[in-house]
C-alpha cells in the first residue's frame, strides 16, 4: 500500500519519523520499574517468614524462563503485539476472544496496585486522608502518563532508575551503621519444610512479577533494537530480583522470621528502624 503525499520521512537512524520508538536502556529502566511495582512496599514472599529469601531465588529462576518463553514467542510473531499473537497463530474466530482477555487481565492488574497504593497511604503516610482522595490522584497520575505516551513515561523511566538505585544504596547503609541486623534470625532454614516455600512459589511467587511482564509484549515492538530486547529484560529481571532477595534478608535479620511474617509493609517498615547513634532515627 502507498502512502499519499510521497515516501515515509526518515530519520538519521533510518527508521520513519513519528513512529514511537524507546532505547533499550528506557526498556530496562520500564521493566525494572514495574516488576518492582508495589511489591517493594510489601515484601516478596513475606508470608513464609525466614524462609522468604529461598523462595525468592526459586521464583527468580523459574521467573527468567518464563520471560525467555516470552521472548521467543515475540520471535516468533515478529513486528505484532500479544494481541496480535493469536489472531496470527489460531485464525480471528479463536485468537480474537483470547486476545480480549489481556486487557482485562490489565485493568485487573492496574487496579489492584491503585488500590495498594489507596490503602498503604492513608494507613502510613497520610492517616487522615480519605482513601479516595488518594485514589482519584493516582488515576489522574494514570491517564496523564497515557495522554503523554510510551516514549514520554520511558524517559522518566529513565530518570527514575538512579534515584530508586541511590536511594535503595542510602537506606541500606543506614540499616548496616545502625547496627541492629541479626544474621542468626536467618536460621533454622526450611524451619517448616519444603510445603510452604513451594506454595508461595506456585503461582504467586513467579506469577506475581514475572508472569505479569507478559505485559511488556504490548510495547516491544516499539524498541529500536528488537534483538537487544532479551538482554536489556533480562538485566531488569536480575535486579529486580537482586533487590527483593536484599530486601528480604535485611527483614529477616531485622524483624525476625515471625515479626516479617505477620508485618503488613516490611519493607516500607524498614526505614523506621534507622537508628544511627540516636540521631539520624525514624526516618
Amino acid at each position: 500500500m502507498v502512502r499519499k503525499g510521497g515516501p515515509a520521512k526518515r530519520c538519521e537512524d533510518g527508521r520513519e519519523c513519528g513512529l514511537i520508538k524507546i532505547s533499550g536502556y528506557q526498556l530496562f529502566a520500564i521493566t525494572f520499574l514495574f516488576q518492582l511495582g508495589t511489591t517493594v512496599i510489601f515484601g516478596f514472599a513475606s508470608g513464609v517468614g525466614r524462609d522468604a529469601w529461598i523462595v525468592t531465588l526459586m521464583s527468580a529462576a523459574i521467573g527468567i524462563l518464563l520471560i525467555r518463553l516470552y521472548v521467543s514467542l515475540m520471535k516468533m510473531n515478529e513486528g505484532l503485539t500479544l494481541v496480535e499473537w493469536y489472531p496470527r497463530q489460531f485464525g480471528k474466530w479463536i485468537g480474537l476472544p483470547i486476545a480480549w482477555l489481556y486487557p482485562l487481565l490489565f485493568l485487573f492488574d492496574a487496579g489492584r496496585i491503585v488500590g495498594d497504593l489507596r490503602d498503604l497511604i492513608p494507613t502510613t503516610l497520610l492517616p487522615t486522608t480519605p482513601p479516595l482522595v488518594v485514589t482519584v490522584l493516582f488515576l489522574l497520575v494514570v491517564v496523564y502518563g497515557l495522554y503523554l505516551g510510551l516514549e514520554n513515561l520511558s524517559r522518566v523511566g529513565e530518570f527514575l532508575v538512579p534515584v530508586i538505585f541511590l536511594l535503595f544504596a542510602i537506606e541500606i547503609a543506614m540499616l548496616a551503621f545502625s547496627r541492629i541486623i541479626e544474621p542468626k534470625y536467618v536460621k533454622p532454614l526450611l524451619w517448616e519444610g519444603w510445603g510452604p516455600v513451594l506454595d508461595a512459589v506456585f503461582p504467586e511467587g513467579i506469577t506475581q512479577t514475572y508472569g505479569e511482564t507478559i505485559a511488556f509484549a504490548m510495547i516491544w515492538t516499539s524498541v529500536n533494537r528488537p534483538e537487544r530486547i532479551w538482554r536489556h529484560t533480562l538485566l531488569a529481571t536480575l535486579l529486580s530480583s537482586l533487590v527483593f532477595l536484599v530486601f528480604d534478608l535485611l527483614s529477616i535479620t531485622i524483624f525476625g522470621g515471625v515479626l516479617y511474617e505477620r508485618s503488613v509493609y516490611p519493607y516500607f517498615t524498614l526505614t523506621g528502624m534507622v537508628n544511627i547513634g540516636g540521631f539520624i532515627t525514624n526516618v
